[in-house]
C-alpha cells in the first residue's frame, strides 16, 4: 500500500492525477472513502468489464432528502415522507480503465467534467446497487451508522439484514 499525501485543497482529479504513477495495472477500482455499503466488488469489476466502458459507477436509489406532497389544486392529496427517488445517484465505488487518465486535468472536475465527458461519449457504464448504502459524510450520517452497529448481530454492509 502506498499513501500519497495529495492535499487538503486538491480536486479529486488532480488527486488521481497524482496517483497515477502508482498504479501499474490497467484498471483500478476508486471510492471517495464516505460511504458505507455491502457493494460486491467482484460483480462490479465483472460488470464493467462485460460493459467493455473506460469507467463504471455504482448508483443506488436514494431516499428524497424531503418529504414529497401529492396535491390536487390547493389540497394535499398524499404526504410520503422522504420517499426513493427514481433517479439513480453516485456513491463512490467506481471502476476505471487508466484510459481515463487521458480525459482528466487538475483544473477540471472529475464529476463535473470527467464523469460527463465518458457519459456524452458513451464511455461510463452504471452498476446498479440494490443493496445497503448509507453516506458517512456527515455527523448525521455517521451516527446513523453507529446506531446501526450496535443494534443489530448482521450488519448489513457484511452481508446481514439492513
Amino acid at each position: 500500500m502506498t499513501l500519497v499525501d495529495t492535499g487538503l485543497e486538491t480536486s479529486k482529479s488532480e488527486r488521481l492525477l497524482q496517483v497515477r504513477d502508482h498504479i501499474d495495472a490497467d484498471r483500478f477500482l476508486l471510492t471517495y472513502g464516505d460511504g458505507l455499503a455491502d457493494v460486491n466488488v467482484e460483480q462490479l469489476v465483472e460488470h464493467h468489464e462485460e460493459n467493455g466502458t473506460v469507467g463504471t459507477v455504482t448508483g443506488v436509489k436514494a431516499p428524497s432528502s424531503f418529504g414529497v406532497l401529492e396535491t390536487d389544486g390547493d389540497s394535499v392529496s398524499a404526504v410520503q415522507e422522504k420517499p426513493l427517488t427514481s433517479k439513480r445517484i453516485n456513491v463512490g465505488f467506481f471502476v476505471f480503465e487508466t484510459t481515463v487518465f487521458d480525459s482528466l486535468s487538475a483544473d477540471r472536475e472529475l464529476e463535473q467534467d470527467t464523469l460527463n465527458e465518458l457519459a456524452d461519449r458513451g464511455e461510463l457504464g452504471i452498476y446498479r446497487h440494490d443493496g445497503f448504502f448509507k453516506g458517512v459524510d456527515t455527523r448525521k450520517g455517521l451516527d446513523k451508522v453507529r446506531k446501526i452497529s450496535t443494534e443489530k448481530d448482521d450488519l448489513p454492509w457484511l452481508g446481514g439484514e439492513p
